[in-house]
C-alpha cells in the first residue's frame, strides 16, 4: 500500500463538524423537562430555626429549633403536564392548562393520590394507605375518610412534604423573611397579581440556594400536616400569585380544608434518600 502522505478519513471533515455540533447542542441544551418525569433535588440534613419573631399576623409561629433528615424534593411544583401523565386528566376547574404551568385547582386529597399513583408507575413502594390499601383505585372518591390516610415514611415512594421540611427547604440556610432577603420583588416571584390573573411557568424566576424554584409565590403548596391553629385544615406554604408579599414569607403558614381546590393551590413532592 502506497502512503501518499495525506490524512485519510472515512467521514468527510464537514460531516464530522456537523456531528460535533449536533452532539454539543444535544448535551448542552437538555432542559429539566426533557429528563424523567420528576426532577428531584437532594436536600441535606441539618438543623434550623423554624418560625420567626415576626408578629404581623398569626400565620407565623415563634421560633423553634428543628432537626431535619436528608430528603429529595421536586425542583419545581408539579406541572399540568406531570399531573395529567400520572392522573390521566388535568383538573377540570383549572383556568389554564399550559403544560409548564404549575397544576392548580387541586386539593390535598389530589396530592396524596398523585403521590401514590406516581410511586406505583415508577415501581416504588407507595407511602400512603387508606383502609389498609396503598392502591388509590381502592380508595373510592375523595372524602373525609381520606383524612385517616396513614403514611409509611420508610416507603421508597413519593409523598407531600411535611410542614417542617417545606420551611427548611424554602429557607435553604437563610434567616431572612424570604430566601431572597428581607424583601421580595416581582422579578423574584409571582405574587400580588403582578403577572395578571394567572400563574407563570415553573422555573421562570431564580432558584434558592439549594436549587429549588417557585418556593415563593405562583401556587401555595399543600403540606402533609394539619394546621395547629385551625381545625380541619391542612397547611399550605409559599403563598400564591394572588397573595401579598406577607403570605410569601418563608415562615408563613396558610391553611385550607383538605377537600378545597383553588386556582391558588398546587403542590410538590418529596422522597426519602
Amino acid at each position: 500500500m502506497i502512503n501518499s502522505g495525506k490524512s485519510f478519513s472515512l467521514v468527510p471533515a464537514n460531516c464530522i463538524a456537523l456531528l460535533i455540533l449536533f452532539l454539543t447542542f444535544t448535551f448542552s441544551s437538555c432542559a429539566d423537562f426533557d429528563k424523567p418525569l420528576m426532577v428531584m433535588v437532594r436536600i441535606p440534613e441539618g438543623s434550623f430555626m423554624m418560625g420567626s419573631y415576626e408578629t404581623a399576623d398569626n400565620g407565623v409561629f415563634p421560633p423553634s429549633l428543628e432537626k431535619v433528615s436528608a430528603f429529595y424534593m421536586s425542583k419545581y411544583p408539579v406541572t399540568h403536564e406531570q399531573y395529567e401523565a400520572v392522573m390521566g386528566a388535568r383538573p377540570s376547574g383549572s383556568f389554564n392548562h399550559d403544560k409548564n404551568l404549575p397544576v392548580d385547582n387541586v386539593n390535598w386529597y389530589n396530592g396524596i393520590e398523585f403521590c401514590n399513583r406516581l410511586s406505583i408507575l415508577e415501581g416504588l413502594s407507595p407511602v400512603y394507605s387508606i383502609n389498609g390499601s396503598t392502591d388509590p383505585t381502592d380508595w373510592g372518591n375523595p372524602s373525609p375518610i381520606w383524612d385517616a390516610a396513614i403514611p409509611n415514611l420508610k416507603a421508597s415512594g413519593y409523598r407531600l412534604p411535611t410542614d417542617i421540611e417545606r420551611e427548611y427547604a424554602c429557607k435553604a440556610g437563610t434567616t431572612t423573611a424570604y430566601n431572597t432577603g428581607a424583601n421580595i420583588t416581582k422579578d423574584q416571584a409571582n405574587f400580588n397579581s403582578h403577572y395578571g390573573a394567572n400563574t407563570t411557568p415553573v422555573g421562570k424566576f431564580g432558584s434558592n440556594r439549594w436549587g429549588l424554584y417557585d418556593m415563593h409565590g405562583n401556587v401555595a403548596e399543600w403540606c402533609w400536616d394539619w394546621h395547629p391553629g385551625w381545625s380541619n385544615s391542612r397547611i399550605l406554604r409559599g403563598g400564591s400569585w394572588t397573595d401579598s408579599d406577607q403570605k410569601l414569607r418563608s415562615a408563613y403558614r396558610d391553611n385550607a380544608n383538605p377537600g378545597t381546590p383553588s386556582s391558588n393551590y398546587g403542590f410538590r413532592v418529596v422522597r426519602r434518600p
